[in-house]
């Protein structure tokens, strides 16, 4: 951030548009150069940069998916696809606990609050559709031109309806976000099924929501980021006038053309060693002392308190009543035999899908130091 704008203070020069970026290169040893017979230099090749990539950020791409796209609409859950769905407990008035009914295999109403909630999800995560923006209000108003019908307290029709973005606007914060609305909205009977006009113009302002959600968390890539760019070099010494000659800058050939390697590729040198404390040697864990605090808010320190048996299924502990903050403290080499152990036991899981073991862990015994039994 600071390099970004110490960048726009020195664009907005006068003389900014004459700076140049260089790269310094040095002059070889002068045995070297006798042995080579001419005069050599050399310099490093940067291959990071905070510099961000020119051409902007990448483009949506609408003929790929956009909203006339079969992937964009197949990626729809059904109700914005303009398909007919049931709603879980018709009638009913929406409250935060209804959300548990989705974790419920007992319950007739498991699939359809899962389908309510993926519903939810996608139009408040991926398309930001509760949001304050231009898309998002366009959107909402166009989901309000959609009709629920209303239901009674036993889940059948009445006449009336209810503006769908309202509705799925306090679902929203009810279902998704566990606030009490008071009075709370009632559940409509049904989503009915949408005319060919509708889901066309409900698709449009969802991949324009989505655009501008992709505008917003795209990004610029930086200056050497894409992998398959090709770079080439060109070197050049500018020479001191002497005599008659004139000042001039005696520019190389360019290099051949090369790529630079992801962050994640090896570059052939030996892995760095951590060397791990053995936690069964009593002794040396006592002189592990605590070399790193975490300060944890009363909430967290109240959930991780609690009964890990409840936190497996999902139960939130009772509140202790308690508001006290707490700072634990913790041996860094102790810290990273847990995540090791935990490394494993989750590389040995995924093995089972991507079978990668064999590539990206390599394990060989070597002699204890000093001898040993």
């Amino acid at each position: 951030m600071l390099d970004d704008e110490v960048r726009l203070l020195l664009a907005a020069q006068t003389d900014a548009l004459l700076d140049e970026a260089v790269v310094p290169m040095f002059l070889a040893p002068p045995d070297v150069c006798e042995t080579a017979g001419a005069t050599l230099f050399y310099g490093l090749v940067p291959t990071t940069s905070s510099e961000r990539a020119e051409g902007g950020a990448p483009l949506f791409d609408e003929e790929a998916f956009g909203p006339a796209s079969a992937d964009f609409k197949a990626h729809l859950v059904g109700p914005l696809r303009g398909l007919a769905d049931s709603l879980p407990r018709p009638g009913r008035s929406l409250t935060p606990d209804l959300a548990a009914i989705a974790g419920n295999p007992s319950d007739s109403d498991q699939s359809s609050m899962k389908r309510l909630l993926l519903l939810l999800r996608q139009l408040a995560v991926e398309f930001d559709a509760f949001g304050d923006n231009a898309d998002a209000d366009a959107l909402l108003a166009l989901l309000n031109g959609i009709a629920l019908p209303l239901a009674d307290a036993a889940g059948r029709s009445i006449p009336g309806s209810t503006p769908a973005g309202d509705f799925l606007a306090a679902a929203s914060r009810i279902l998704l976000d566990g606030e009490s609305m008071s009075p709370a909205p009632t559940i409509p009977a049904a989503w009915p099924a949408l005319d060919s006009a509708t889901s066309t113009a409900l698709a449009t302002a969802l991949s324009a929501c989505l655009q501008r959600r992709f505008d917003a968390v795209s990004g610029v890539a930086g200056r050497f980021d894409d992998p398959g760019a090709r770079y080439v070099l060109r070197a050049f010494v500018r020479l001191k006038p002497e005599g008659h000659c004139p000042a001039r800058t005696v520019w190389s050939d360019y290099s051949p053309a090369f790529v630079i390697a992801p962050w994640y590729e090896g570059g052939g040198a030996p892995p760095v060693q951590v060397p791990l404390p053995d936690p069964s040697d009593r002794e040396m864990l006592k002189k592990l002392v605590p070399n790193v605090a975490f300060t944890v808010p009363a909430s967290l320190q109240n959930l991780l308190g609690g009964d890990p048996l409840d936190l497996m299924e999902g139960k939130k502990p009772a509140d202790s009543g308690l508001k006290l903050g707490w700072i634990c403290s913790f041996n860094i080499p102790i810290i990273t035999i847990c995540a090791f152990i935990v490394l494993n036991i989750f590389l040995s899981l995924f093995d089972l899908f991507f079978r990668w073991m064999m590539f990206i862990k390599i394990c060989i015994p070597f002699p204890k130091k000093g001898g040993g039994e």
